[in-house]
């Protein structure tokens, strides 16, 4: 039950925060598209972009030490948490000065990603440099974030991340409609990163004193050998997971040109913003799945993953509906029709996050398991079929063929590989049940999508109030068709009774 309460806890408070963010985001893209140029958006979309593939130098650090802490934490060994956020230290160090390094090394190939320079008065390179300043320094102070995760209190990290982005945001619309300055914009974007991991730290110091005292414990030789090889393996698994998410806006920006990734962005903001949630609230688990893979039997880590499938397709189904109902009529209220995409677009540009989100289950028990060296090649090889594919269809198809391409990559790849490495080298059995039950859960997903589309499509009332009609329709029928889907379900019965227990624990 405390597992249960902590992971409620997690969720709840992620997705709170989570949701104050998406209405400051789009408060401040809402001014940020009124006060600079669709350029601007364009930069937005591909430097980030471009820092998120420079993120590979990560190399899977903090999963693996974070994975080697679940034991000591659960065993009160706080000598070996201290050595292992000694380890963390030092690696986090290195890698953010890496980060730097390579980032620089990019400047002189920008013209070669970007099709067409923008037309702008501040000097891109500058910009890019301030971008690269941002993913740079979240990798400082940083690794103290891990002691309170593993103690199942995410929950202090998104309040902290709140308050901080508050402040940002507030700042940010003031220097927006006050100067319309985008490098002011930058410079703050930067900061709040930076306040951030300290603030994280200057908490993690005062909740566990023991890690800032001296640390006398050693760790072996055959642990940080062990250590070494999960990150070797999550080096590649990165690598793949980079060029599979990342580079979607660079190639977008090298075959379309910039104004194309700025209307891609606006789609991506609302698209990862309600995604974002989901994973918040789904992600307040992992560290509960991590206790249980530490301590349970092979049947019941089965059970739960089966029951996480449940929850996870049943949360991102519902986003995967609303948004292919909802999100051209939202960006036609919101901003405009100029800013449209094609219905076919919308379509494979959220099936990408559909998928990514139905693998949320075996995603956590390969990280909380341990099993990076044995899944490692799955990533890889879906990055590499999706850039040749992007290519490929994006010089045929446009934007369609680049999404429809790494939703293709994936399938083929990491949505079946996963699972089967679980069930192999954890469970021992076939992977079939599981197997039945993806097909089962895609099945009524996309079956219920067709009923909600065209019942929501019969409403031809305009405006916000004929939107908020749809959204509602769309809200509470494809809940609805899920309930009859699964309410029967072992799964569904397990979560229920466990949500029920905690709701009556906290009233009385």
């Amino acid at each position: 039950m405390s597992r249960v309460k902590n992971s409620m806890r997690n969720s709840a408070v992620g997705a709170f925060s989570n949701i104050i963010m998406i209405l400051l985001n789009f408060i401040t893209r809402t001014i940020f598209i009124s006060t600079l140029s669709k350029e601007y958006l364009g930069i937005n979309g591909l430097f980030s972009n471009i820092l998120y593939v420079l993120s590979f130098a990560e190399l899977g650090v903090g999963h693996a030490i974070i994975y080697c802490m679940y034991k000591p934490a659960n065993d009160h060994n706080n000598e070996k948490i201290k050595a292992l956020l000694n380890l963390y230290k030092k690696y986090y160090f290195y890698i953010g000065i890496i980060v730097f390094l390579v980032g620089i090394s990019i400047i002189p190939f920008m013209n070669y990603i970007i099709l067409e320079p923008p037309k702008i008065s501040e000097n891109l390179i500058f910009i890019y440099i301030l971008y690269l300043l941002e993913t740079a320094t979240s990798y400082f102070f940083s690794y103290k974030r891990s002691i309170i995760i593993v103690n199942q209190q995410d929950y202090i990290c998104d309040l902290i991340k709140i308050i901080v982005n508050i402040i940002k945001s507030l700042l940010q619309i003031m220097v927006l409609l006050l100067f319309k300055n985008y490098i002011l914009y930058l410079i703050l974007f930067v900061l709040s990163t930076l306040f951030t991991n300290i603030l994280i730290s200057i908490v993690a110091n005062k909740k566990y004193p023991f890690i800032k005292e001296t640390c006398n414990h050693q760790i072996s030789k055959q642990e940080i050998k062990s250590i070494h090889t999960n990150i070797k393996s999550l080096v590649i698994y990165k690598l793949g997971k980079v060029a599979l998410n990342g580079t979607d806006n660079i190639i977008i920006s090298s075959l379309i040109g910039l104004v194309a990734v700025g209307l891609y962005s606006n789609y991506l903001l609302i698209i990862s913003s309600v995604t974002g949630v989901a994973y918040i609230i789904l992600s307040g688990t992992i560290s509960s799945i991590g206790n249980v893979n530490a301590k349970e039997d092979v049947s019941t880590k089965e059970f739960i993953m089966n029951c996480l499938l449940l929850v996870s397709g049943w949360i991102y189904g519902i986003i995967f509906i609303c948004l292919i109902v909802l999100l051209n009529p939202f960006i036609t209220i919101w901003i405009g029709k100029d800013y449209l995409l094609h219905i076919s677009i919308v379509i494979v540009s959220v099936l990408y996050f559909l998928i990514d989100g139905l693998e949320f289950s075996t995603h956590t028990y390969i990280s909380t398991l341990g099993l990076f060296k044995q899944v490692r090649i799955g990533p890889f090889i879906a990055g590499v079929i999706n850039i040749i594919l992007s290519l490929l269809l994006g010089s045929k198809l446009g934007l369609f063929g680049i999404f429809l391409a790494t939703s293709i990559s994936k399938i083929l790849t990491t949505t079946w590989l996963e699972p089967y490495v679980i069930y192999r080298y954890d469970f021992h059995k076939s992977p079939i049940y599981y197997y039945k039950k993806y097909i089962i859960m895609l099945l009524c997903i996309i079956s219920n999508l067709i009923i909600t589309y065209w019942i929501v499509n019969c409403i031809n009332v305009g405006g916000i109030i004929g939107f908020s009609i749809q959204a509602i329709i769309a809200f509470v029928l494809s809940n609805i068709i899920f309930l009859l889907c699964f309410f029967k379900t072992s799964e569904f019965q397990f979560v229920i009774e466990k949500v029920r227990k905690v709701i009556c624990k906290q009233k009385s």
